[in-house]
């Protein structure tokens, strides 16, 4: 009883945070052209941590923690250990946000449908073409690197 409980937990564990935010590149100056509306703008990279695919229509991105259903995610199928770019450039359509990303600081939430806050990211000011993510619970610089881990 006690294995299967432990394995209902794990997968549950699994289905709730299946979604992360891998990667966050603020200020896009010349690296990333968005290819919809070939700009450089801010994006914000998501992956897929589970071993099945994952329906995005069921979260939510935003830049407050005081509205993080700011911004919902299109009905697209991120397949298992994928990645996807969403551009924060405030165009409203498709993979892109009603908000911008400020280049001097703030904060990054994802959420689920239900409300729940899955990830919220403060980050400090931001350089030009260095993108960041999170490990450890500490905010990592890099050189942007979209679609790998």
């Amino acid at each position: 009883m006690k294995r299967v409980l432990l394995v209902w937990l794990l997968l549950s564990i699994d289905a709730l945070y299946a979604l992360s935010v891998n990667e966050v590149l603020i200020r896009n100056t010349h690296l990333n052209m968005d290819p919809t509306y070939k700009e450089y703008s801010s994006w914000i990279e998501l992956y897929n941590e589970s071993d099945h695919d994952e329906n995005l229509a069921d979260y939510y991105l935003s830049d407050d923690h005081k509205e993080p259903q700011k911004w919902h995610l299109p009905t697209i199928t991120l397949k298992s250990h994928g990645f996807i770019l969403v551009w924060a450039d405030k165009k409203a359509e498709g993979l892109h946000t009603n908000f911008g990303l400020k280049s001097k600081g703030e904060e990054i939430v994802l959420s689920k449908s239900s409300g729940e806050v899955i990830q919220s990211i403060k980050y400090p000011e931001q350089k030009r073409d260095i993108s960041f993510g999170v490990a450890n619970d500490k905010i990592v610089y890099m050189s942007p690197t979209p679609g790998y881990p």
